[in-house]
């Protein structure tokens, strides 16, 4: 079945950018981008993700999609207090970007690392659901070595990836997955897909856990006499045995 990846929007000040030729320095299209005074007083998390779409929109980024909301949600729930470095996997050179596009609703996010005399600058900047968040540190993240825990789901996505693709980096091929629904979206980009490593997947079967009361309509073939009709489930524990320990009274 085919699926929808979560779209980056870019800012409209910057859609010029797409008629240029795809060459040169970086430093030319943050120029062009800046010319018209339209972004002089922004911050640098603001100037960070104007770098970032720069590159995107001139075809020096990447593109990366999470084939499935489980795998995103896996590699998000495994994200731990992690050092600035680990972002380093991202930054090929100087000027680095790319947008992580999960199976909506989850919001597309985009990354941006930038190295400047004065140290790396790191953005976050999550768009896709009506809510813009932009999140980033700078130089004295990488020059302290100390941990930090994410400020927001975008940058928990991002660490999360580069987490995963560090230790799993045959996860990654190149393309758009073949279940993504208008591909031509992204074509001359370059993309890559993001899978589940068969070292985690669990072939154990279900694990234990309480499983509450409910009703459950019956669609399978195997049901001859009851197919299409709703039954009632009662609770119980499944796989194991349950105990439940109690306070006693008077202790």
């Amino acid at each position: 079945m085919k699926k929808f990846f979560s779209e980056y929007r870019y800012w409209p000040q910057l859609a010029p950018l797409k008629s240029l030729p795809r060459a040169g320095e970086p430093e030319r299209f943050l120029a062009f981008a800046k010319r018209d005074g339209v972004f002089d007083r922004c911050n640098v998390t603001t100037w960070g993700v104007v770098a970032a779409q720069s590159l995107m929109l001139t075809g020096r980024g990447i593109d990366y999609f999470i084939e499935t909301p489980e795998l995103a949600a896996l590699i998000m729930g495994m994200v731990t207090p992690y050092p600035a470095a680990i972002l380093d996997i991202f930054a090929e050179t100087r000027f680095s970007a790319l947008v992580i596009h999960p199976v909506t609703p989850r919001p597309a996010v985009l990354v941006g690392i930038t190295t400047l005399s004065t140290g790396t600058l790191v953005v976050f900047h999550e768009n896709g659901t009506g809510e813009k968040r932009a999140s980033g540190f700078g130089p004295e993240a990488f020059r302290t070595k100390a941990k930090m825990e994410p400020q927001s789901d975008g940058e928990r996505l991002a660490v999360g990836l580069a987490l995963y693709i560090s230790s799993y980096p045959h996860a990654v091929k190149d393309g758009i997955p073949d279940v993504a629904k208008h591909p031509s979206h992204y074509r001359g980009k370059k993309c890559a897909t993001v899978g589940l490593v068969e070292e985690l997947i669990d072939r154990r079967g279900p694990r234990p856990h309480l499983r509450n009361a409910h009703y459950r309509f019956l669609s399978s073939e195997r049901y001859t006499t009851k197919r299409y009709t709703m039954v009632a489930v009662i609770g119980c524990f499944v796989v194991g045995r349950c105990r439940v320990v109690v306070e006693v009274e008077g202790n």
